[in-house]
């Protein structure tokens, strides 16, 4: 699923096993997930204008559905009465969806445990699978593969030879403490000749801090989390920690960050990770 300034990056789905619950004498036992089938179940958000659909085999002379978002403790967060699940409103983390089949009213409502109460006034019983849904934020801080050889970002930039005029903007803003905090950070690292690109004057005034803004350029190009080139998404925007916008463009040019172009990715570290690019990000 491609996401587009979105909250909502990541959307996992897998099916799981588990026993039918059964709630009524005559109940039968809703449906089952399979591919091919008689019903659809569409994860869908409205600002991506995409769709997962998975379908469901249905049982002979059952013919309506209803399906339930829960938690992983079976308590539930929605009810649906149509095939239509929007992951939009659930927030970040881990769910599950079932269907039942029904006649009468839904009696079930969110809040309650699906597998202690009544589903529906007559015929009704969750299905014997579940589909597993897993929804992450997009910003929230992610762990990396930890590099032993550099300590920290700041050790990998000091010791690349292609980012020693970012090294010496971070000590000239006083910036070193600051990447060497627990983490995990992502440093995009303008190589040296990026900086070449802004005229003379204006990097020497730039380095002497005489507008005061060395230390908002310099952080503009470092973000909470641990995005490795895996985890950056087309469309994506990342908010440095200087507030401003990183907009992620991927294609067979190549990965972009706004107008600079990751030349070397996934340098690890202890506490984060730093993808070298061609561009100086301004704020």
């Amino acid at each position: 699923m491609i996401c587009k300034n979105s909250f909502f990056t990541l959307l996992f789905i897998s099916t799981f096993g588990l026993s039918s619950y059964a709630q009524g004498q005559f109940c039968y036992q809703g449906a089952t997930i399979s591919v091919g089938g008689q019903t659809e179940l569409s994860f869908s958000t409205e600002e991506l204008g995409d769709s997962k659909i998975y379908r469901f085999r249905t049982r002979p002379l059952v013919n309506s559905y209803a399906y339930l978002v829960t938690d992983e403790s079976n308590n539930v967060v929605q009810v649906s009465k149509t095939n239509f699940i929007d992951v939009a409103t659930l927030g970040a983390g881990s769910f599950r969806v079932w269907s039942f089949s029904y006649i009468g009213d839904i009696l079930v409502q969110p809040g309650d445990n699906a597998a202690e109460v009544e589903l529906a006034s007559f015929c009704h019983g969750l299905s014997a699978n579940f589909v597993a849904i897993n929804v992450v934020d997009s910003n929230a801080p992610r762990q990396c593969i930890i590099d032993p050889e550099f300590p920290t970002v700041a050790k990998a930039i000091g010791r690349n030879n292609l980012l020693q005029v970012l090294q010496r903007g971070l000590e000239n803003a006083e910036l070193g403490p600051a990447l060497i905090v627990e983490g995990p950070l992502t440093v995009f690292a303008p190589v040296n000749n990026a900086f070449a690109k802004i005229p003379g004057a204006d990097l020497d005034a730039l380095f002497t801090n005489a507008n005061g803004d060395l230390v908002d350029v310099m952080l503009n190009h470092v973000v909470e989390g641990c995005y490795t080139a895996a985890d950056l998404v087309d469309g994506q925007v990342l908010t440095s920690i200087s507030g401003g916008e990183l907009r992620v463009s991927i294609s067979e040019a190549g990965i972009f960050v706004n107008d600079a172009q990751v030349v070397e990715p996934n340098v690890g570290a202890a506490n984060g990770v730093v993808h070298l690019i061609t561009a100086v990000l301004q704020p």
